[in-house]
């Protein structure tokens, strides 16, 4: 059985540390899919916990390829 996880207190806000690869990698998600970088991990938890995809799990990628992959 899972023990419930409760966050320690609720901070106004927080600071995440990314490299400088991801961070541009964000940029240009939220750039092409018209999201803002700060609406980014809250969206992506909201998908998470609705969806309940395993980040940990070995969940076979069925994403299309895109042409210059293949």
């Amino acid at each position: 059985m899972k023990e419930d996880i409760q966050p320690k207190k609720k901070p106004e806000k927080t600071t995440i540390s990314i490299s400088g690869e991801t961070s541009e990698r964000q940029e240009l998600y939220c750039k092409a899919n018209g999201i803002q970088r700060k609406d980014f991990v809250s969206l992506a938890l909201e998908y998470f916990e609705r969806t309940g995809f395993d980040l940990q799990s070995n969940a076979l990628d069925y994403s299309p390829r895109r042409s210059s992959e293949n």
